[in-house]
């Protein structure tokens, strides 16, 4: 493995530990901007993410745009974030998600690629998801990697391309895979007359402690889940579970005696724009 591999996993890992997570609990890659002192503001701006460095004036900033998905921003935090922890200079960022590790990257972006990856998607996580499951990675369906998909708060095509990097699946599998988008696979599984929409799936497998949606979005729940319906708003009940609408800005809780733990849906106004930490408020 190159070294440039190495460091970049190693360092995920450090920061995992400062946080105190275990490589098997997703990281909210906002909250652990906001912990470092870097101030983290969603623009709208047709881009995928710029870093500034701090000066004697400023602390170190992240752009995000809100014209991108969500789990499209968390990677590009993450990302962004990656260049703050190496000590680069600003940078101003157009993302190859379908190219991310290849060797002809500039070296710091493959760098920060690695390392936002290893950070959101550690492999033993990704490994674990599949077991509890009791599925093999080669045969899963697309639904079933993106309800993994949705545990880490990344992008599906984000997920699939983690794990063929380090070789959890192979080539097939990843070419099939690819074909299928978040839209199709929604369509497909949950509803064919919901206008389209970002959303997450999840099952009493496994729970995030936080959860980032925005108004329109949909979550999709096992039926024994307990949700504020002032906030997410049931529209279908499917053999999968029940698909929900956020309605709302604002901070709710879902709770199932079958959840391992509570999750928090943390809701943002759609088009947001303004400091990441107040996206949720109402």
């Amino acid at each position: 493995m190159k070294a440039i591999f190495l460091d970049a996993i190693k360092s995920s890992t450090r920061v995992r530990d400062r946080l105190g997570l275990n490589m098997f609990e997703p990281v909210n890659i906002y909250d652990v901007c906001e912990q470092e002192g870097i101030t983290v503001r969603i623009v709208n701006i047709n881009m995928e993410g710029i870093y500034v460095k701090s000066d004697k004036f400023n602390k170190p900033t992240i752009l995000l745009s809100n014209e991108r998905p969500i789990p499209r921003r968390i990677f590009t935090c993450a990302h962004e974030y990656g260049h703050h922890f190496f000590g680069h200079g600003s940078k101003i960022d157009s993302l190859n998600y379908s190219n991310q590790y290849t060797s002809d990257q500039d070296q710091e972006e493959l760098l920060v690629n690695v390392f936002a990856g290893s950070l959101l998607m550690p492999i033993a996580g990704i490994q674990a998801e599949f077991a509890k499951r009791k599925l093999n990675p080669n045969t899963a369906s697309p639904l079933e990697y993106y309800l993994i998909s949705s545990f880490f708060g990344v992008g599906y095509h984000t997920l699939i391309y983690q794990c063929r990097a380090n070789r959890i699946t192979n080539n097939s599998t990843t070419k099939t895979l690819l074909k299928y988008i978040p839209s199709k696979i929604f369509k497909e599984n949950f509803s064919r007359e919901l206008k389209s929409s970002h959303f997450k799936y999840f099952d009493n497998h496994s729970q995030p402690t936080y959860v980032d949606l925005e108004v329109s979005n949909y979550i999709v729940l096992p039926s024994n889940a307990s949700v504020d319906k002032s906030f997410l708003k049931p529209i279908r009940i499917t053999g999968l579970g029940i698909v929900y609408s956020a309605i709302k800005s604002g901070i709710s809780e879902v709770r199932s005696e079958n959840f391992k733990r509570n999750m928090t849906i943390r809701i943002e106004s759609q088009n947001y724009i303004g400091l990441s930490e107040y996206r949720h408020l109402e």
